[in-house]
């Protein structure tokens, strides 16, 4: 585990994890939950395809982040931190600042999913017909969404060819702003360690979400 994270974690941040899609069997039509959830005691989450984009995004901004803390200081006359097993470009301190700020991403990332999944009717536990019956609701929605979206000629808004949520959608506003503050984060703590503006700036300019 990266001395970075394990520095986070102290400080009571959990790190965001990413999301994998699985296929949902169920061994008898009566379960309330998918054979897999029913052998984790958890409940079942669909594709959310609606919010694809947003889950990519984070996915992607959690490689970006472990990449940019795992940078080493190639300069002979670096230094090793205390704690640390290579010298780095950024300081220990800061790396600790950057993965915590992360971590908050990461928790209003999942409030942000959890808001969805109420506002669509799919949060909790439900026999298949109830769950088949809702992603199928679900689905129509995201044609419907997709059609907008043909329509108003927005297509050219998806690069990644995904959709994200759109204003008007529970979550919306407190996920931008969530996403507002990583920027302002991650620009403190770099601004803390005396990291050049233009340094700062290209950082931000690479981050994915």
């Amino acid at each position: 585990m990266h001395k970075a994270i394990v520095d986070a974690e102290a400080m009571g941040a959990a790190l965001p994890v990413k999301w994998n899609s699985v296929p949902c069997t169920f061994a008898s039509a009566n379960q309330r939950r998918c054979d897999l959830c029913e052998e984790q005691n958890r409940n079942c989450q669909p594709t959310l395809e609606m919010i694809d984009g947003n889950i990519k995004g984070m996915d992607a901004t959690i490689s970006n982040i472990r990449d940019l803390i795992d940078i080493q200081d190639q300069s002979p006359a670096a230094a090793i931190e205390e704690g640390d097993d290579v010298p780095h470009i950024l300081p220990r301190s800061t790396r600790a600042g950057i993965v915590k700020a992360l971590a908050k991403l990461g928790e209003a990332f999942n409030e942000m999913v959890t808001s969805h999944l109420r506002e669509h009717g799919l949060l909790g536990s439900f026999g298949q017909d109830v769950m088949q019956s809702r992603e199928n609701t679900y689905q129509d929605n995201v044609a419907a969404r997709w059609e907008g979206i043909y329509q108003l000629g927005l297509l050219a808004w998806l690069p990644s060819g995904s959709l994200r949520l759109h204003a008007g959608d529970d979550g919306f506003r407190e996920w931008n702003n969530a996403v507002e503050e990583f920027y302002r984060d991650i620009t403190r703590v770099m601004e803390q360690a005396g990291v050049a503006q233009a340094d700062i700036s290209a950082t931000l300019n690479n981050l994915p979400i």
